[in-house]
């Protein structure tokens, strides 16, 4: 019974659930349909009034038919034909004065050239020709009723019936009249215009030169396709071309005027049409342009459409710099915008007998330079901004089409770009910079159309000069040593590592052979370049423990990872001998940067990061390539970084040197473990060098009473400092590996938790200071080598004897 009644709740809980469900539902859409409705009506509004009217008109026909038709006669026909033809001459010579007056009012907004066709177009001659053709008829029915003698019922009938809906046709075109007259006031309706009568003239002069082209073709056989419309162009329709720059220049002014009125979105549209035209110009001219010589400059090319474009920019320039110095920036910015879209429209533009070279970029550039200039000039960093942004993405297209020379410029451009910034304190401007840089380098080595070494070489050297200049700022104060600073200074070559890997998988999805080979020569290129402009920054930075050096580190620690792999890849064989080379230049790196430090902090862990790039490369060169060579390079670069160390680090308690030379006994350790003898020799050489210079540092000036063997004082080292740090990690060894984070490093001393054990540890500080760690598995082990040892000087004495006898 229980169970009834739960179910029978149940099913009416979820039935009234349903109803209230359905019920919201349904009202739901019938308020989106009533929605939808009103919509509908309110954009047919004006067409629905029209039509009312005759509908209206043509109601009261049928009831003065069918009510007031027997009292009609003759004379009332007549003198109301007469009246309403006098109605509605005097209602359209009201209605086109007040349209005029308006318009008027309006017409400072527009060219004297264009208003006289915007205002009289054929909407207003049809309307103003239907009403005049309906008064006469109405003037001329009227007078014609009243010769008559005598009007039958039913054509008096006729006539009201169908007057009244010429009545209604009168105001119902009138109206549309108004409703033209009220969308002429609006500015955008006057750019509308413009535009489709740009866009109409340039179909024209498309179509006419296709006829001319026909014609020199006809006559000439010789003669291309393209060199046809370029005559056709250059010589018969150039004075059309002049009517289309009036027909710009008319949309500038009328963006000039609408912005003086704060018109922000209506100036965007005006700027839009000029790009709309000048797109359909670039389609028109894509396959028929020529680059001829400069007139003004020698070895120089420009495009045969040079006069008519540097007008139109020169134009888009000046409004400008105009909207600049009003702070204006959203028109300003939008400009710019303008640009950079006419830049991906021009590339297009296929000059005839040019290859690499496109004169109308080139020229779209110098005039986006010339606004980016002009926004330095003013300190407006919104406009160098996006500025700088345009010019990355018009890289991009130079880099994708093969234009090296367009290339190299912009890459000069953005670095002056990135330098204001750093003048203006703009880390915004100088990261997109950065960003652009390397995005030109991703790209070239996406495009088979450039050189791609003196691309990319430009680049890094530009980065790198970035940084350098980052750098000097946040020393000498006038960057404030923040997070954002940080970030901006070392986002180059953080982006860089990313970038590397990208261009590897580019070189993974290739199938050419030949592309292919040509691919791993940019890459060891690429390479090379990286090691030149870090050797270039490091003589410049002269710093080794900043948030750049960090970056670097963590960039060397990266690439010479992926170099070791493409060495074993057998795809590199023929360029293995010079990834070798590259790695070994990338080893000794991090040593120039203490190299040319006037100071340094050692125990940073920024200084970790760079010393630590050296130990992971000895690793990953021990175990991926079994190479003894490179290990003994990074084990030689950590001890000549000691010795830097020795004379420069800031911290006088004397812990920096022996933790960075403790890096290069992982390596004596792993050498140690392979059986490399001269790799562990060569160790414990430098070991006991530097525990020489160590001793004669730190005590030899030590106050008479300590011993400086063996003593308590606190915070003073020990003699064998280098030996200590071993030990605390050969003790908490076992406790970090199984207890630590290794997980989420990798570093140099978290690769050496898989690789060792503390026996290898132990083997090694016993083998280059003769000691052990209490309960260490060596003691045994050194026993039985000794008695070992022992045995076989026996066995040799024996055998000496048994010679004699």
């Amino acid at each position: 019974m229980r169970n009834s009644i739960k179910e029978i709740k149940e099913w009416e809980y979820g039935y009234l659930q349903y109803l209230r469900y359905s019920y919201k539902l349904t009202l739901w859409l019938y308020l989106n349909r009533w929605r939808r409705l009103i919509a509908f009506l309110k954009k047919h509004f004006d067409l629905i009034r029209q039509v009312s009217f005759i509908f209206v008109a043509f109601i009261v026909g049928i009831l003065v038919n069918h009510f007031g038709g027997a009292g009609i006669n003759q004379d009332i026909i007549s003198n109301y034909l007469v009246a309403v033809g006098v109605m509605t001459g005097g209602t359209i010579a009201i209605v086109f004065t007040i349209s005029m007056f308006l318009l008027q009012n309006a017409s400072d907004l527009y060219s004297s050239q264009y208003f006289e066709v915007y205002i009289h177009d054929w909407k207003e001659k049809s309307v103003f020709y239907f009403v005049i053709l309906i008064t006469i008829i109405l003037l001329g029915g009227g007078l014609y009723v009243g010769s008559l003698e005598s009007v039958s019922e039913r054509v008096s009938s006729n006539i009201i019936f169908y007057s009244l809906i010429a009545i209604g046709i009168v105001f119902a075109l009138i109206d549309l009249q108004y409703k033209n007259v009220s969308q002429k006031l609006n500015p955008s309706n006057a750019i509308f215009f413009l535009e489709n009568e740009g866009t109409r003239f340039l179909k024209r002069v498309q179509y006419d030169a296709r006829q001319i082209a026909g014609i020199i073709q006809a006559r000439d056989n010789t003669a291309t396709e393209g060199i046809a419309l370029a005559v056709a162009y250059n010589r018969v329709l150039q004075p059309f071309i002049a009517n289309l720059d009036r027909q710009l220049e008319n949309l500038v002014e009328i963006a000039m005027k609408l912005s003086d009125k704060q018109e922000v979105q209506t100036t965007k549209r005006a700027f839009t049409a000029i790009h709309n035209i000048l797109t359909r110009f670039f389609e028109a001219r894509k396959t028929s342009s020529l680059a001829v010589s400069s007139s003004v400059s020698i070895l120089a090319i420009e495009s045969d459409s040079q006069k008519f474009l540097t007008s139109i920019f020169e134009r888009l320039n000046k409004a400008g710099e105009k909207f600049i110095r009003e702070s204006r920036d959203e028109n300003a910015t939008y400009i710019i915008e303008v640009y950079n879209s006419l830049a991906v429209s021009s590339q297009t533009i296929s000059f005839i007998g040019r290859r690499g070279e496109n004169p109308v970029l080139e020229l779209i550039v110098g005039y986006l330079n010339f606004l980016i200039n002009n926004g330095q000039r003013a300190k407006n960093t919104e406009v160098v901004y996006q500025g700088s942004r345009v010019l990355g993405n018009i890289a991009v297209i130079a880099a994708n089409k093969g234009y090296e020379a367009i290339l190299h410029g912009l890459q000069d451009d953005i670095l002056n770009v990135a330098i204001f910034g750093l003048t203006e304190k703009q880390t915004v401007i100088v990261d997109q910079c950065i960003n652009d840089l390397l995005k030109i380098i991703g790209v070239v080595f996406e495009s088979t159309s450039v050189e791609r070494r003196l691309s990319f070489r430009s680049a890094l050297q530009h980065i790198a000069t970035i940084a350098n200049n980052s750098s000097i700022h946040i020393r000498s104060g006038y960057f404030p040593n923040n997070f954002s600073t940080k970030m901006s200074l070392s986002k180059g070559y953080d982006g860089l590592h990313t970038l590397i890997w990208g261009i590897m998988q580019r070189y993974l999805k290739l199938t050419d052979t030949k592309q292919k080979s040509g691919y791993r020569g940019d890459i060891v290129e690429l390479f090379e370049e990286i090691n030149s402009s870090l050797r270039q920054l490091s003589e410049n930075v002269k710093d080794c423990d900043s948030v750049l050096t960090d970056s670097v580190g963590r960039l060397l620690s990266n690439v010479n990872e992926l170099i070791i792999d493409l060495i074993r890849d057998k795809e590199f064989g023929d360029v293995k001998d010079e990834l070798i080379t590259r790695l070994r230049w990338n080893i000794h790196l991090p040593y120039w940067f203490v190299r040319y430090a006037i100071k340094l902090d050692g125990s940073s862990m920024h200084f970790y990061a760079l010393t630590d790039s050296v130990t992971r490369t000895g690793i990953l060169a021990a175990e991926k390539l079994n190479n003894k060579e490179l290990m003994k390079d990074c084990i030689g670069c950590l001890y000549s970084i000691t010795e830097q160390c020795l004379e420069k680090t800031t911290s006088s308690y004397g812990y920096d040197e022996p933790r960075v030379l403790e890096k290069a006994c992982y390596l004596g350790i792993l050498a140690l473990k392979k059986g490399w003898n001269d790799v562990f020799i060569e160790v414990g050489l430098k070991l006991y060098d530097f525990e020489l210079k160590y001793f004669a540092k730190y005590f030899t000036n030590l106050p008479p009473g300590i011993d400086q063997e063996n003593h308590n004082v606190i915070r003073l080292l020990h003699k064998n400092q280098l030996f200590v740090e071993l030990l605390k990690w050969r003790d908490d060894f076992d406790h970090v590996r199984l207890n630590g984070n290794l997980r989420i490093r990798d570093d140099a001393e978290s690769m050496m938790y898989s690789l060792i054990e503390p026996l290898d540890i132990d083997r090694f500080i016993f083998e280059v200071w003769g000691e052990f760690s209490a309960n260490s598995e060596i003691e045994d082990e050194s026993k039985l080598k000794f008695a070992r040892r022992r045995l076989v000087h026996v066995l040799k004495q024996v055998r000496n004897n048994k010679s004699k006898l």
